[in-house]
């Protein structure tokens, strides 16, 4: 059905297109932004000025009531509590939640439906597919409470940046909007609701680029938002071609690494520092950036757990507990994503703590010939700025692949400067190869893994 309606939407001109993609986007902004949206908000918003202690507090009392909840009523955890001899009374601390064992990708999937409460099928819930990097991605139900609160929380980060609810975005995105093949402008759809602005990044050339660049400068758009690969590849062309869009001063990003080479080309092409943030359709966690430039974890929105990764040294596993969530709650998951902290408070005063970096997942790390392992290759590129896209692929322990997607500009010399980093990293008995390629392929939510690992024996 969905390839039908796919079919179909590919054989409407591009006005009814549009009028396509606002429905769509009208459902999107009233699941979202109705109901008790604003009071959601509101209440986020307020607890910033909260102090540590009495967040820490206030996460506690919602952690033990959800974990009640949950116990009560959903067979899996029923089955779990049981087994493990604990009465979900004992639960009185975060401490005494932290005696529950760590629950995985393969445990949601093989026991999907008995995560979900009793006539959980009879509620009206919004169904959220995830993208899992290797093929593991899962369906996840919230109710329309939880969806709103998931948001709250990212609006709330927008708001520290100034941006407000109704303002107009360019979304830059890896997806294909337009019919394939199209010669012409418009390469992009509207979402009047939404007040968006799809921009595909699909049909981005350097033919095409002054129309992007053009409607986005017709609009007065102040505001790009989309993955980070999505963006840097609109920057990238942008400075190849001295393209300038100065009425922009909002650059957000997330669900992809943002890499230190992409967050460098988009500071270049739009003159204003690119904010993040990470969160996860599990949520099971949010960290977003405060006006400093710091990640926070939003400590009043889930119970986030930093566990020592056992081979890498300073970085953690980034474990997690919905308690928003009653239709799909999830105990102590393990997103398979990692992060350094950082010991330093922010000079912001945000309370919770402060994540120094994001790295990814959990598989894709590299190792070098003497056995040390590496958190992610984006370092290898940084500076570059005559790439457009970049890929660090590990093939054994004794190959590693670097995948690029060239600009004009790029040179025997940029390419020697990757090489020899990887060497620096890797050591001098690991065989390199560059691969120059078309594009970077991408999940099937559109992402880049930019860092891939084919060992399996680490």
């Amino acid at each position: 059905m969905p390839d039908l309606k796919k079919r179909i939407y590919d054989l409407l001109p591009a006005p009814l297109q549009n009028l396509a993609v606002s429905l769509v986007g009208w459902r999107i902004a009233r699941r979202r932004y109705g109901g008790n949206f604003s009071s959601i908000l509101s209440q986020y918003v307020e607890r910033e000025k909260w102090s540590s202690e009495r967040v820490r507090e206030f996460r506690q009392q919602r952690l033990v009531e959800f974990v009640k909840t949950a116990a009560g009523s959903v067979p899996f955890y029923k089955k779990r509590f049981a087994e493990l001899g604990i009465n979900p009374e004992d639960i009185r601390s975060e401490e005494d939640f932290t005696r529950l064992p760590v629950l995985t990708k393969r445990e949601i999937q093989l026991n999907w439906d008995d995560l979900h409460p009793p006539g959980w099928r009879k509620q009206p819930l919004h169904r959220l597919l995830t993208s899992g990097t290797t093929g593991a991605g899962m369906i996840i139900h919230e109710t329309l409470e939880a969806h709103r609160e998931r948001w709250a929380v990212i609006w709330r980060y927008r708001l520290r940046h100034g941006l407000r609810l109704g303002r107009w975005s360019g979304m830059v995105t890896g997806h294909r909007i337009a019919p394939p093949g199209r010669k012409r402008p418009p390469y992009w759809r509207v979402n009047h609701p939404g007040k968006t602005v799809l921009y595909s990044n699909h049909y981005l050339s350097e033919r095409n680029l002054p129309d992007y660049i053009k409607d986005i400068a017709r609009r007065g758009l102040t505001w790009l938002h989309g993955y980070p690969s999505a963006l840097t590849l609109l920057a990238k062309a942008m400075l190849e071609n001295a393209l300038s869009l100065p009425a922009i001063r909002w650059v957000t990003t997330g669900a992809e690494d943002f890499q230190p080479h992409q967050r460098e080309s988009l500071k270049r092409a739009f003159g204003v520092d690119a904010t993040d943030h990470y969160g996860l359709g599990e949520a099971v966690a949010s960290i977003t950036q405060c006006a400093a430039g710091n990640m926070h974890v939003d400590e009043d929105f889930a119970f986030t757990e930093f566990l020592p990764h056992p081979k890498l040294e300073g970085v953690f596993k980034i474990i997690g507990a919905n308690f928003s969530n009653p239709a799909f709650p999830l105990l102590r998951f393990d997103t398979n994503d990692l992060a350094v902290l950082k010991e330093d408070p922010c000079e912001c005063g945000l309370p919770g703590r402060v994540v120094a970096e994001i790295l990814g997942r959990d598989e894709d790390f590299l190792i070098s010939t003497d056995g040390n392992i590496l958190k992610h290759g984006g370092s290898f590129f940084v500076g570059i700025l005559s790439l457009r896209e970049a890929q660090v692929v590990q093939k054994s322990r004794k190959l590693i692949e670097a995948r690029v997607v060239p600009g004009k500009s790029f040179s025997p010399a940029d390419e020697a400067m990757i090489v020899e980093r990887i060497r620096i990293a890797m050591g001098d008995s690991m065989e390199i190869r560059l691969t120059r390629v078309d594009a970077i392929e991408r999940t099937e939510a559109g992402k880049i893994r930019p860092t891939v690992s084919e060992v399996k024996d680490i």
